[in-house]
């Protein structure tokens, strides 16, 4: 199954050769080797830190490498620390933000490498239209290049970064580095994604492909090679690996299974947590549910179904009404239920225990400069307050407190949250809230843009903190999630509740069905 890194070098391949990397205090890389083929779809896997990020940015001649590795393209060596000549051999990058600017159009985006210059310095827009509409035909899509593509479908979008990579103006693509390309898709996009990313490796492009979902590494790739701490465990071939073997390669322990289900958890639990009838805000046209007291429910649905809205909506973030709400009352409280009616207010909803933790790729999520104990203890400052002066020892020990139990990494809470890895700043996310005792816990895209090791951790927290009595409202575009956590799943489209699939029916399968199911009965285009 493994495939020996000292084999014999393919001509056209890109061959990596003893990349090192070393930063003040931090080995990287070290002396990590791979070839990908020509027409290959080839995973780069491992844990945030593992050092996949920096082999690319070397590779996209944003880092200098340590003397001693060599990096070939098509027999030719590549020169280092020189953007151009990245771009000169062949090597071309869609990053997970795509590098796009949403109130341009897709002509004016994929200009922005070098725009058709007519004389006197002006664009040439008949030109551009014309090779923007040639690259897009080459990859499938037909849409209004003209609008801006903070209108058009995520899948879309995704296509223009990659048309832009397309540009053969600095020389033609050789190989193509696609960062969680999915990470901002929802599901029903995903497989034209796969369409797309297979055309191009049908093409003799070779593909390097970063996921954290193995489901797609498993369908798409070849062979995938796994970096750990900066070291190379190994490039394998993808026939007959089993998840589970990939998952003990990735997180180099046993058993170690991020779809492990907690099956069976809720029973015949009947205390209510949270029931709300016809809420109603942006894009959420009227929605009815509750969520028992421990539940995981879950949300899933199209971009555009109500989705995205749906945690703010709960959390009153946004403007939200109801006609009525009943919120459990927190243990040892004087009531049971508390009740509310018209618009909400954001500030009750976290004093009845209502709290909302956003994603770490959203930029609003967290004040990115704040160390991870002023994260932790902003929302609830007035705790740590005597008189008008903050007490920092018990904002310290709450602060330990948390990242000890949830094994934030490193263990610092002077640490600045920027710093973190993906999936530690998703923990902060996490502690921050339970710092607030909630009652219901809305999470959006919990597990975006986190390890394998991450995810199974986030996951069996979620867990535990279930089995403690704290109700859950899930909202994912990433069905992995839906599938390994919840007791219940709400589908949204247009704003509504079209189906509830209780946990026997939570599979990949009847997932995507519901969610693409049109109620109105006609066809989905999406």
């Amino acid at each position: 199954m493994l495939d020996a890194a000292t084999r014999r070098v393919g001509h056209g391949d890109l061959s990596i050769r003893n990349l090192s990397k070393t930063f003040p205090g931090q080995q990287a890389l070290d002396s990590v080797s791979l070839d990908v083929h020509p027409g290959e779809i080839h995973a780069l896997l491992g844990h945030n830190g593992s050092g996949k990020s920096t082999l690319i940015k070397i590779l996209a001649g944003f880092h200098q490498p340590d003397a001693g590795g060599e990096v070939f393209v098509a027999d030719e060596s590549l020169q280092f620390g020189a953007p151009q000549e990245s771009l000169r051999a062949g090597l071309r990058f869609v990053h997970q933000n795509l590098g796009l600017v949403g109130r341009f159009s897709a002509v004016e985006n994929i200009g922005l490498g070098g725009y058709t210059l007519k004389r006197g310095r002006r664009i040439d827009w008949h030109t551009q239209t014309a090779m923007a509409e040639a690259l897009m035909t080459r990859l499938g899509f037909e849409f209004d290049l003209h609008k801006p593509l903070d209108e058009c479908r995520a899948v879309e979008r995704t296509a223009v970064a990659i048309a832009r990579a397309l540009d053969d103006r600095s020389g033609a693509m050789r190989f193509l580095v696609l960062d969680e390309p999915t990470a901002a898709l929802p599901p029903a996009e995903v497989d034209h994604l796969f369409d797309l990313i297979r055309e191009i490796a049908h093409q003799n492009v070779g593909l390097i492909y970063v996921s954290h979902r193995l489901d797609e590494i498993e369908m798409l790739a070849t062979r995938a090679t796994v970096l750990r701490d900066g070291r190379l465990i190994g490039t394998y071939a993808m026939a007959g690996l089993q998840r589970r073997e990939l998952v003990s390669i990735l997180t180099g322990s046993e058993g170690h299974d991020a779809d492990e289900r907690g099956v069976g958890r809720v029973g015949g639990r009947s205390e209510v947590a949270y029931r709300v009838q016809n809420l109603r805000a942006r894009t959420i046209a009227g929605v009815s549910f509750e969520i028992a007291r421990g539940e995981i429910l879950g949300v899933a649905g199209l971009a555009g179904s109500g989705r995205e809205d749906l945690p703010t909506a709960v959390a009153a973030v946004d403007e939200t009404a109801v006609d009525q709400l009943l919120i459990g009352a927190p243990r040892g409280a004087a009531t049971d239920m508390a009740e509310f009616a018209g618009v909400l207010d954001a500030a009750q909803m976290r004093r009845c225990g209502v709290i909302l933790a956003l994603g770490n790729t959203r930029r609003d999520a967290a004040v990115r400069r704040f160390s991870v104990r002023e994260s932790i203890t902003l929302p609830v400052l007035a705790r740590y307050r005597r008189r008008t002066r903050l007490q920092r020892s018990a904002e310290l020990q709450a602060s330990t407190k948390w990242v000890n139990e949830l094994d934030i990494a490193p263990k610092d809470v002077e640490r600045e949250f920027n710093l973190l890895s993906g999936g530690n700043q998703q923990k902060v996310l996490i502690a921050t809230a339970l710092n607030q005792n909630p009652t219901v816990l809305v999470l959006d895209e919990p597990t975006a843009g986190v390890d394998i090791g991450a995810r199974s951790a986030i996951y069996q927290l979620i867990r535990e903190q279930a089995a403690a009595n704290v109700s859950f409202l899930i909202v994912s575009s990433d069905i992995e999630d839906l599938i390994s956590l919840c007791d219940r799943v709400l589908v949204l489209r247009d704003g509504v509740i079209t189906d509830v699939l209780p946990r026997h029916r939570i599979t990949k399968g009847d997932l995507l069905t519901a969610i693409n199911h049109d109620p109105t009965g006609s066809e989905t285009n999406d």
